[in-house]
């Protein structure tokens, strides 16, 4: 069998060669790539494999290459802040066999690379050790193939041994004590770079804004000339030539003469009027660089860059192109749900398509990301903070670091996208390191130790509002390149209004950097793929773990928007005209296309596809288009605000709703406005079916019978006790109730249970205001009317049943005159009655009174869920808070359906959403979370409200108090009134 496989092994080594020999032939000048294992999970190669511990052990058997072991059923899992003396420390040995041609041996220069192993990595060929031990999990290496360490002409047998956990103890500090999954393996792809043996191994290009070009050009010879007396010239010249990436050239050809050899040729020259580089404007060119020798060349190597200059004045901003720069941030790690640091091409196109959608302008990550993100990011136009991996303390050791930091900056300083290095991150900074970046980068780019103040950059993370506030009076830089820490469905949008307004205004205030871009759960495959975010570590995105885009993404989509519309709601005196103010840097608005819509919401039929429980509903509506039409915005300058007029008078009076959406130059879209335009009760009467005559029957003292409806009240207190369908109670009821939430500080640490918590602290126990009610009711031929007044001050509430179906409320409460967190007036809604929902107001998600952002007004629909941001994904939860809504439509379980409607935009909530409170058992040992929400509490499940102060939230780090105006108590001085019609059918 063995003979076999060998056989066959050959046969592919002898196609192999013939292949390579046929490219090398056709692209002899430019380094060739021959692929040892796959580029990605995609079409990753088996190769032979023995895992020392944990699962599978013990036993040779195949892995696909790259992997991270753990995702193949090898090894254990762990999360970086696991005890380290418990860590798992399986080591991986893996064997392949590859052929190297005889013709290579004198001509070619031949290296084995690693994109990425995880953490410690040796190799033996043939059985016999070759180079040095690589230190060091989220950079390249490559060992050097020769006549002392493979054999050419022949088939070469690879042994890999992967340590998991590395022998120098800092650096498993360094990389595998962080906040965040740590795997084992091959990673990243491997394979052989076959050069001529006088090659262009690298370049560093400082491209400036005024056209001034630099380079560095490293030249490599490999051919031995020990033991002879005479000099052999075998380059002399390096030569140079800018193009448009389609290879149309640019300038002149510029060069150097090399004398002997040289490690280093330095060449330039002056472009005029360069298209240059910007996150609005990512222009790239390449460079084409070749090694001569007797005026023919030899190697080449082509380079893209961009022309741009980014300048630090201190205690002023960050310049881009001479103009200051706001950085709209994310960070972001290289992660996949499925096979953890292995992702491919497409994944990270579309994670920097998402990214650029969401109108962010900078990345910053912990890891180092893969070649094709950086691509991504040039061409998109999104900058980058590239980092040396180290959290906390200790640092990793010099010889390594050094070592790692000389990789980073040789790998990506040429990507006109990156504009600072990072060096380590809160506190894990090795201060004998900052200098290499500064020796090693052409571009001599700013260095930054993200959450202190380095270089004249201040990075505090996590600042609370007073904090913030005072960073940003000065005197230093402020970039917070960790902020508003998500988790669950809190941070992120949850108070970015305020500190975007804040940040923005500030002289000194550079922008900031969301933590983080996606929730990291991984599918654990010794859970049988359930996906784990390790508690509340990891559920921290802006995104779910395959890009399931979050409420607050769309909160971040619309602040950061370089076009802000100043009309947030929309009046009945609307004539078409907005006032719109232009954040761009660069961009006149005349260059942007908007596209409107006039829509109107009209009932359709229903469909038992999309609410196939509710067999017997019978309304459902639909979005119709009236008309559209595009038109270019107006000259509006960067930072300046003008107006926008849309030709639709004619049709207004008939529409109910207006859609805006923007396109930037290229045609991608920046953002999506949708209002209520106030006409919808023009046709409320007609969709509401109100002509529709019912019976109206008073069956008790306080019992209505209301077509096939029951509608019982109390004779004490004229709240509304019941509804019953076809004599079926329905859950409706035990209103109107007013509910008020007193402030409560939370806690820095979860206890197990509210109870405990509350022993602790003040009482977030919501105020339910009873009182003492004189009730009537009076009989008309179309209309029954039950009315109930206080006998202590002058609140009070009437009941009208009409004949058309319609049962409406109307409310007045007296002030509560007391500081709170939120105010509502409610009903029980059982929750094991209701299969959906259907509503025209603001969505799909729901909102916070520190995230109002980012919904937009519409037609909206969803299945009851119990979900979470964070541990679901996918679906907006069902539960919660919605703004502007003008009706909303509840499928029941019964076949029937409850609809609640306003002559106003309120805001209703939806039963009691679940949050991390009911997850404190289980969120203990995992750190603090202020994600909370002050909600009413019903004594039963489920719930109605309608809400007249919305209840904040907090993020991981910011309890609400502490994150902003938006989310402190206000006095409730005002009387707490307004009008609800609710109909079942």
């Amino acid at each position: 069998m063995r003979k076999n496989n060998m056989k066959k092994i050959l046969i592919i080594a002898n196609m192999l060669m013939l292949f390579c020999g046929l490219t090398l032939q056709a692209t002899e000048l430019q380094a060739e790539r021959i692929y040892l294992s796959g580029k990605d999970y995609s079409d990753a190669i088996n190769w032979d494999f023995k895992c020392s511990k944990g699962r599978n052990c013990g036993k040779w058997t195949k892995i696909p290459v790259p992997s991270n072991w753990e995702q193949q059923g090898f090894g254990g899992y762990n999360y970086g802040h696991d005890d380290p003396a418990t860590k798992f420390d399986e080591t991986g040995t893996y064997r392949t066999k590859f052929f190297l041609p005889k013709e290579w041996k004198n001509t070619k220069h031949v290296r084995l690379v690693f994109e990425g192993a995880m953490t410690e990595t040796s190799i033996k060929i043939n059985g016999k050790p070759v180079g040095a031990t690589n230190f060091g999990g989220y950079i390249p290496f490559h060992f050097i193939l020769d006549k002392y360490s493979a054999k050419f002409g022949q088939e070469n047998e690879l042994e890999v041994l992967v340590k998991k956990k590395p022998t120098n103890h800092s650096l498993d500090m360094g990389e595998r004590k962080a906040d965040y999954w740590v795997f084992g393996g091959i990673y990243r792809p491997v394979f052989l770079e076959v050069q001529a043996k006088e090659f262009v191994d690298r370049v560093a290009i400082d491209a400036k804004a005024d056209g001034s070009f630099n380079m560095d050009v490293f030249p490599q010879v490999q051919r031995f000339t020990q033991f002879k007396r005479e000099t052999i010239n075998y380059v002399d010249q390096v030569t140079a030539q800018i193009e448009t990436l389609s290879g149309t050239k640019v300038g002149k050809p510029f060069s150097a003469e090399i004398i002997g050899a040289t490690g280093r040729v330095q060449l330039n020259t002056k472009i005029n009027k360069p298209k240059l580089w910007s996150p609005e404007h990512p222009n790239l060119y390449q460079v084409r660089v070749s090694m001569l020798r007797d005026g023919q060349a030899i190697s080449e190597k082509v380079e893209r860059f961009g022309f741009r200059t980014v300048d630090v004045r201190v205690r002023d901003g960050i310049y881009l192109n001479g103009q200051k720069l706001l950085i709209q941030g994310i960070n972001r790690n290289v992660f996949h749900p499925k096979h953890g640091r292995v992702v491919s091409k497409q994944d990270v196109w579309q994670t920097a398509r998402d990214i650029k959608a969401m109108n962010a302008n900078l990345v910053r990550s912990h890891l180092p990301p893969t070649p094709e993100f950086m691509q991504a990011c040039d061409e998109l136009g999104l900058l980058v903070i590239t980092e040396l991996t180290n959290w906390h303390d200790p640092v990793i050791d010099s010889p390594i670091a050094r070592e790692i930091a000389f990789k980073i900056v040789a790998r990506y300083q040429n990507h006109p996208s990156v504009i600072l290095w990072a060096n380590g991150n809160e506190n894990g900074f090795n201060l004998e390191v900052d200098q290499m970046y500064h020796l090693y980068d052409k571009q001599d780019r700013h260095v930054i130790h993200p959450w202190s103040l380095f270089e004249g950059i201040d990075t505090l993370h996590y600042p609370k509002w007073d904090e913030l506030v005072n960073k940003l009076k000065g005197p230093n830089i402020y970039l917070p390149t960790e902020f508003l820490h998500g988790l669950y469905d809190g941070g992120h949008g949850a108070s970015m209004a305020d500190y975007w307004k804040a940040i923005h205004q500030s002289p000194i205030g550079a922008g900031g950097v969301l933590w983080c871009w996606a929730d990291a759960a991984i599918e654990r495959t010794d859970m049988g793929g359930r996906l784990d975010t390790y508690g509340n570590r990891s559920a921290d995105g802006l995104v779910g773990p395959y890009g399931e885009k979050e409420a607050s993404y769309f909160t971040v989509r619309e602040i950061w928007s370089p076009i802000q519309i100043t009309e947030k709601t929309l009046n009945s005196d609307f004539n078409g005209t907005l006032t719109v103010e232009n954040r761009y840097q660069e961009t006149s608005l005349n260059a942007v296309t908007f596209k409107w819509q006039l829509l109107q919401y009209t009932q359709a039929q229903y469909s038992q596809v999309q609410y196939p429980q509710a067999r017997q509903h019978k309304e459902q509506y639909k979005t119709s288009l009236l008309a559209q039409g595009e038109l270019k915005g107006s000259a509006i300058a960067p930072g300046q605000t003008g107006k926008l007029s849309l030709p639709i008078n004619k049709q207004l009076p008939r529409a109910h709703g207006l859609k805006l959406v923007a396109y930037s130059a290229s045609g991608r879209e920046i953002m999506s406005w949708t209002w209520d335009l106030g006409n919808y009760q023009i046709d409320n009467d007609q969709i509401s079916h109100s002509n529709k005559k019912v019976s109206l029957k008073q069956l008790d003292d306080y019992v209505v019978q209301l077509g096939n409806s029951t509608w019982s009240f109390s004779e004490k207190t004229g709240l509304l006790q019941s509804v019953s369908v076809n004599g079926k109670d329905i859950g409706f009821g035990n209103g109107p109730l007013l509910y008020a939430g007193k402030p409560r500080k939370p806690s820095s640490i979860l206890t197990k249970t509210r109870a405990e918590d509350d022993a602790k602290q003040d009482k977030d126990l919501p105020i339910i205001f009873n009182h003492n009610w004189r009730t009537k009711l009076v009989k008309k031929s179309n209309v029954i009317v039950i009315t109930s007044n206080s006998k202590t001050d002058e609140s009070s509430f009437s009941w009208t049943l009409n004949n058309n179906g319609k049962v409406t409320l109307d409310y007045h409460f007296v002030p509560i005159k007391q500081k709170i967190m939120y105010s509502a007036v409610g009903f029980n809604l059982a929750e094991d009655q209701v299969t959906n929902k259907q509503w025209l107001g603001r969505g799909p998600f729901r909102t916070w009174a520190n995230r109002v952002e980012g919904m937009q007004f519409g037609l909206w629909q969803s299945q009851y869920n119990d979900y979470l941001s964070g541990e679901n994904w996918g679906t907006p939860e069902f539960k919660g808070i919605f703004d502007q809504v003008r009706w909303m439509l509840f499928g029941l379980k019964n076949g029937s359906s409850l609809k609640l409607e306003k002559p106003t935009r309120d805001t209703i909530g939806v039963m009691q959403p679940r949050n991390v409170e009911g997850l404190r058992g289980k969120q203990q040992k995992f750190g603090p979370a202020h994600t909370w929400w002050h909600y009413p509490e019903q004594a039963g499940n489920g719930g109605l409200f309608i809400f007249h102060k919305i209840p904040p939230m907090g993020n991981k780090f910011g309890p609400q108090d502490r994150i902003g105006p938006q989310s402190l108590p206000v006095m409730s001085d005002k009387p707490i009134k307004g009008q609800v019609t609710f109909s079942v059918m």
